[in-house]
């Protein structure tokens, strides 16, 4: 079901299975990570990132950075952005995906880089190694008040309308957190 969080952003959560979409193994997806952290800039500097990070089928532009695109996509995510294209939009067509440890997290920030197409859903699958879990994503608002949401192992998020303009997100760092988790997000590239 879709709730409007303000009067032209939007965002829907469901369950995988809901699109069709059969999870795949976690330690299978796992194992794909790169072997090294991800960068960005941030006030002219280089750092690493708290997580992995990878981009597939498109180049992203994002933290100051060009994110290559791998240059062969596992079939995993290529069958997640079919069932996203046939069920959500046809323009998406980029993946990024990011492996975090428990103690991993990503900080407050809007996908509204200049590489994006504007307006465009951006649809998220979380899957967590230990499907008993939940894992906060949080959103702010222009007011600054924060909105938590909790998602489990096959959980779908997607965000539309104006979210990225008038919302920023985060997956917040937490001492509770056991499991590994994996996001899966796909975007519409110019």
């Amino acid at each position: 079901m879709v709730e409007y969080i303000a009067p032209k952003s939007w965002i829907c959560t469901f369950g995988a299975k809901k699109l069709g979409f059969t999870l795949p193994i976690f330690e299978e997806t796992w194992n794909l990570k790169p072997t090294e952290r991800g960068k960005i800039n941030l006030f002219g500097k280089e750092h690493d990132v708290p997580r992995w990070q990878q981009s597939y089928e498109k180049n992203y532009f994002f933290s100051g950075m060009v994110h290559q695109s791998s240059t062969s996509t596992p079939k995993l995510f290529l069958d997640f952005l079919k069932v996203c294209q046939q069920h959500v939009s046809p323009r998406l067509n980029g993946i990024l995906v990011n492996w975090y440890n428990p103690e991993d997290y990503i900080g407050f920030h809007s996908d509204d880089e200049k590489n994006l197409v504007a307006d465009e859903p951006i649809v998220t699958l979380t899957l967590l190694e230990d499907p008993t879990e939940k894992r906060k994503f949080r959103l702010k608002s222009p007011k600054h008040e924060n909105r938590d949401l909790l998602l489990g192992h096959g959980d779908i998020l997607i965000m539309g309308g104006d979210t990225q303009k008038t919302h920023k997100h985060s997956v917040p760092k937490s001492t509770k957190y056991r499991s590994k988790r994996i996001s899966i997000t796909v975007r519409s590239f110019v």
